[in-house]
């Protein structure tokens, strides 16, 4: 199906939302494309992303809830951890929010600035959180007394912030 206004907010019928639309395939000489890329010569199944796409419908989000109030916005590592859809995200100006110490080593070598982590961890170990200490993550997510013990007595030379969740 062809649209003419995708990436853009559109009213939608069907629902009394508003629907973000973050992909476009066209049809072409009998062909499918998303932007210049051929989708019937690709091997299936696949994804196809557009880092415009992306970064325009990051910005939107950003847009709709900066209306309201100010936001930060955290993508989190365990969605897509793919380098080209981080890069996009990071480009529109989100932060993340990493799982693992896998990802927040992704993120470093990425370039990704460690001011715009936030480091969520349901069973945090002490190896984890010295690892992200060390890599200069300074916002946690915690769930219980014990992580809370546990980051106080990490003794971080810099400040740390503390989202507590509550089950």
């Amino acid at each position: 199906e062809y649209r003419q206004n995708v990436g853009r907010l559109r009213e939608d019928s069907s629902c009394s939302g508003i629907t973000m639309l973050i992909s476009k395939v066209t049809k072409r000489n009998g062909m499918l494309y998303s932007g210049n890329y051929n989708l019937q010569k690709a091997k299936t199944p696949c994804f196809v992303y557009n880092k415009n796409i992306i970064r325009s419908q990051c910005q939107i989000l950003q847009g709709l809830f900066c209306r309201i109030m100010p936001v930060e916005i955290y993508y989190s590592m365990k969605t897509n951890s793919h380098q080209k859809v981080v890069e996009s995200i990071a480009k529109a100006g989100a932060s993340f929010l990493v799982c693992s110490s896998p990802h927040l080593k992704a993120l470093t070598q990425w370039g990704i600035p460690s001011i715009k982590v936030i480091y969520l961890n349901p069973i945090l170990s002490k190896q984890g959180l010295s690892f992200a200490l060390q890599s200069g993550v300074r916002k946690f997510i915690i769930d219980s007394e014990q992580q809370m013990h546990m980051v106080a007595s990490a003794n971080s030379p810099q400040p740390i912030s503390l989202l507590v969740r509550i089950r």
